[in-house]
């Protein structure tokens, strides 16, 4: 809910930004000299505004490939670490031992403490280290007298690297990717360019009317971006199914 809650009010903010430029505009075009009014200087005006135009969309399409593969590589993680978890769940049941059945125990610990860091806002906990390295040693001390037995320690212990490797890269996906220098001026030429529409623009309501609805899409838009930089909480989240479900299954 703190993601959502920053996301919009920084939307917000950057719908208030853009106002201000389009009335500024409204109002530098009532007091300008005709002659900066004219036909040559609107083109010119133009011309130059089109430029930054296209800065903005290609700042604006680096934004959301930067965000979306983030996005993306976060909700992978996920996946990969539940996946990983079951598969440890699985690969300890082979054998009847009460040093698996503690991984197991530690294991659910370790998962239930993965929601709560990245989904719950509780934010890295030194618990989850602390339970890494004596699961890893648990698995380490693990009697393996048959071929079976060493081949399960063998594959308890990398499945536990991994689970580790995955855990991490979650953890630094919460931190989110969004360049701010970006934003702001991204922010800023959105905002010039509705205040040169606006100087040349015809003074009714109707051209206003649609001048604010332009700055709140454009607010929309980059609230659902903001929302993505944060992927596991907010409107636009990331499941913590995965990692429900690999807790179900050790628990079991």
């Amino acid at each position: 809910m703190t993601g959502n809650l920053n996301s919009l009010t920084t939307a917000l903010g950057i719908f208030a930004i853009i106002l201000v430029g389009i009335f500024f505009g409204v109002w530098l075009g009532q007091r300008l000299p005709t002659s900066h009014l004219s036909r040559a200087s609107q083109d010119t005006i133009i011309i130059a505004i089109g430029m930054v135009a296209a800065m903005t969309s290609l700042v604006l399409g680096l934004l959301t490939a930067e965000v979306k593969s983030s996005f993306d590589a976060a909700d992978q993680e996920i996946k990969a670490q539940g996946a990983r978890l079951e598969q440890m769940n699985l690969t300890s049941r082979e054998i009847d031992n009460p040093s698996v059945a503690a991984v197991r125990q530690s294991l659910a610990e370790l998962s239930r403490l993965a929601v709560a860091e990245t989904f719950e806002d509780a934010g890295r906990s030194d618990r989850s280290r602390v339970i890494y390295v004596a699961t890893y040693r648990t698995i380490m001390d693990m009697p393996a007298p048959t071929v079976l037995e060493q081949q399960v320690k063998a594959d308890l212990h990398d499945e536990l690297l991994d689970v580790a490797q995955h855990h991490l890269a979650v953890i630094q996906a919460t931190n989110g990717t969004i360049p701010l220098p970006f934003l702001y001026m991204m922010v800023a030429w959105t905002a010039m360019i509705f205040m040169s529409w606006a100087i040349f623009a015809p003074r009714n309501a109707t051209v206003i009317a649609i001048f604010v609805i332009c700055a709140a899409s454009v607010s929309g838009a980059l609230f659902l971006i903001l929302e993505m930089d944060t992927p596991f909480d907010g409107l636009i989240a990331i499941s913590s199914e995965p990692l429900q479900n690999a807790i179900t299954a050790l628990t079991y």
